[in-house]
């Protein structure tokens, strides 16, 4: 009889005690303890102005590493980066400068581990830069300003100072000091010197690093300057009947035209015809596919403008000229 009654004694008093911890409030662990000082911290890489540093990850993957660096001396340490990865590449750097590198690591709770000790390295000039990619050219008749454009992607070296540009009227052209025409830090250039129009010309560039090295020469791009067409009929400030085609004379060259129509002088394009030539100065005939754009008694505007090699930027174009649809 007594097994019984301790068993169900000590059932109640398993059940109060779990009564009682459901109102038990359990004291917050208080852990103030910064992240590990990362390890295997190293340098993996030091040329052309860049320096390469890595290290091991901490375990916990929220890890931030905060980058301090000192230039020739060890007194002056400075925050110039942070990053959660395990890698890090400074750039652009002087050639005959040493650089100091000390990380720590630092966890959600905004706490900073102690610093690594210092790696350095100096980022000394050993190889020329990777050539500028993807020339692009663009000659242009515009508004009396003959020139032509050219624009590049840049080189992926990080030390590069600027570009050369040079231009023969040869093609595969070798480029040297006899047809250097300029020298830019941007990523285009604007050709203006002693231009004759319809003279194809053709460019190659170089990059240049700070330490004097070039680069190969890029791929060869050409083009030529276009002279401006001429809008035959509709003739300026007429008054006409509805028409089917449009009269225009060619340029000098065979070229794309993209023959325009506008209801201002300025916007509002209604109508577009694109359409190859090779005839050379002669007037030519462009049928109209739809004529319904036009409306009765209201004023249009039309132009042409001519595109050469695969720019998408016109090089020519004539002046404007004005039409009205007197009947239908």
């Amino acid at each position: 009889m007594n097994l019984p009654f301790k068993i169900l004694l000590l059932i109640s008093l398993v059940i109060i005690l779990i009564s009682c911890g459901r109102d038990t409030v359990l004291e917050p662990i208080v852990d103030d303890t910064p992240p590990g000082i990362p390890g295997g911290f190293q340098v993996f890489g030091a040329r052309d102005g860049e320096i390469g540093i890595e290290w091991k990850k901490n375990p916990d993957p929220n890890d931030k590493y905060l980058i301090y660096r000192s230039v020739n001396n060890q007194d002056n340490y400075k925050l110039i980066d942070s990053t959660f990865d395990e890698f890090y590449i400074d750039f652009p750097l002087s050639y005959d400068s040493t650089y100091y590198y000390k990380i720590s690591a630092k966890d959600n709770f905004n706490r900073e581990s102690g610093k690594t000790a210092a790696v350095f390295a100096q980022p000394i000039n050993l190889r020329s830069p990777l050539v500028p990619r993807s020339l692009d050219i663009s000659a242009r008749n515009w508004s009396g300003s003959i020139y032509i454009y050219l624009n590049w992607y840049s080189s992926e070296s990080s030390d590069v100072l600027g570009y050369e540009v040079y231009r023969d009227t040869l093609e595969n052209f070798t480029p040297d000091s006899s047809n250097i025409i300029g020298f830019t830090n941007n990523l285009f250039f604007v050709d203006t010197r002693n231009l004759i129009m319809l003279e194809e010309y053709y460019y190659k560039l170089k990059a240049v690093d700070k330490g004097g090295l070039k680069s190969v020469e890029s791929a060869e791009v050409s083009d030529y300057v276009l002279n401006n067409p001429e809008l035959i009929f509709p003739s300026n400030n007429i008054n006409t009947n509805n028409f089917n085609f449009v009269e225009i004379k060619t340029v000098s060259k065979p070229a794309d035209y993209k023959i325009v129509f506008q209801t201002n002088e300025f916007f509002g394009t209604i109508y577009e015809i694109n359409v190859y030539s090779d005839e050379i100065d002669k007037v030519i005939s462009v049928p109209l596919q739809s004529v319904s754009v036009f409306s009765p008694y209201k004023k249009y505007y039309w132009r042409v403008f001519t595109y050469s090699v695969n720019s998408s930027d016109p090089n020519s174009f004539s002046d404007l000229h004005s039409f009205t649809i007197t009947a239908q």
